[in-house]
């Protein structure tokens, strides 16, 4: 006999498998919707569509801000406390309870989405929330449409707090063993896949969460919140318009290349190959793939032409011996993943491959 389990409380089976199913069941994890599967199932739609809309079905889920609520509470949130609570009988689990029983849990498990790919600590959850977009629209203010910054940061944070029900002043005792806790969890239900990055030669895991739409919807947020915001209306209007196109299409391009990252970490997850990323001197490549004998080195680009500026890493000697010294390999391939076609270019006798993103995220 097979039995077939599926439901939102999707922890409550990997309690169980440490326990009374040890050994008598497997787990098939659907939480992860790659790029392939997602444009066979919806054939008229491409790359940017896929991280806008997040990667689950249906697709609507992140435009909405009542639906992404819903979604980041029963699938993640609900779905933590919920199994937690079922099995409150395990002295391992006591830290989370006790922080569900003060009714902190939840809020923590928010911030650290809203903290999407940084290191999970103690520091990130608990702080103060900022957002990185308002510090870049008012550094777009500045230096490409030369206004002085007339937003009121305040008032747009505080709108965005409360559009990602995030705490402004989350000042929960919580140390490193809650947050070990937190991360095992969100890993386990689906929610985030873990990679090495390098800088330098120290090393450290860095949380991707599985759904790009998440770290969309608080790009849509607040772009949002800059709209209702009165002293937005103080500038041009086709400032405005371009200010929040720039946003989005700079989130985008990060998002593009962390799917491209967590694509080729799921294909590789049971080969000898690792996945990372490496900043050495202010220098990074967004992603190299390797074994014991070869290094493929990728840069992501938000474009479908071609410049110099995307592969200066690429053909830098000085990065590329430091790369092929660290691994003890030799690069084999140098290549830009871009939205335009198939084409390569040759920069000082070295050979740099463009290809097409929807192309290499579908093989």
């Amino acid at each position: 006999i097979h039995i077939v389990i599926a439901g939102t409380d999707s922890f409550v089976l990997e309690l169980a498998k440490r326990d009374n199913l040890y050994d008598r069941m497997c787990t098939l994890h659907t939480t992860y919707i790659g790029y392939a599967e997602y444009e066979y199932l919806n054939p008229q739609t491409d790359l940017l569509d896929y991280i806008r809309f997040g990667g689950v079905l249906p697709a609507d889920i992140f435009y909405n801000e009542e639906k992404s609520k819903d979604y980041i509470n029963t699938a993640i949130s609900g779905n933590i406390i919920h199994s937690l609570l079922r099995a409150n009988n395990r002295k391992e689990h006591q830290l989370l309870l006790e922080l569900n029983g003060r009714g902190l849990l939840k809020k923590a498990i928010e911030q650290a989405i809203a903290a999407s790919n940084e290191m999970l600590t103690a520091y990130v959850i608990t702080q103060t929330y900022q957002n990185g977009d308002l510090g870049s629209a008012k550094q777009l203010l500045a230096h490409i449409f030369d206004i002085d910054s007339v937003l009121d940061t305040e008032e747009v944070e505080e709108r965005v707090r409360y559009k990602l029900s995030i705490v402004k002043d989350f000042d929960a005792e919580i140390t490193e063993s809650y947050v070990e806790e937190l991360t095992e969890f969100l890993v386990e239900i689906g929610a985030i896949k873990m990679y090495v990055r390098y800088v330098g030669k120290k090393k450290r895991e860095v949380p991707i969460f599985i759904q790009p739409g998440l770290r969309y919807h608080q790009t849509i947020a607040l772009v949002n919140a800059l709209r209702e915001t009165e002293s937005f209306y103080d500038i041009p209007f086709k400032v405005r318009e371009e200010l929040c196109r720039k946003i989005i299409e700079g989130v985008e391009g990060n998002l593009l290349e962390h799917e491209v990252l967590l694509s080729c970490l799921m294909k590789c997850q049971n080969k000898r190959e690792e996945v990372t990323q490496i900043t050495y001197l202010g220098k990074e490549i967004d992603m190299i793939v390797h074994d014991d004998y070869t290094i493929d080195m990728y840069e992501v680009k938000r474009s479908s032409s071609k410049s110099e500026e995307q592969y200066k890493w690429l053909v830098d000697k000085e990065f590329n011996d430091y790369i092929e010294a660290m691994w003890g390999g030799r690069i084999r391939n140098r290549t830009v993943l871009y939205l335009g076609e198939n084409d390569s270019v040759m920069v000082n006798g070295m050979e740099i491959r463009y290809q097409n993103m929807n192309q290499f995220l579908k093989a």
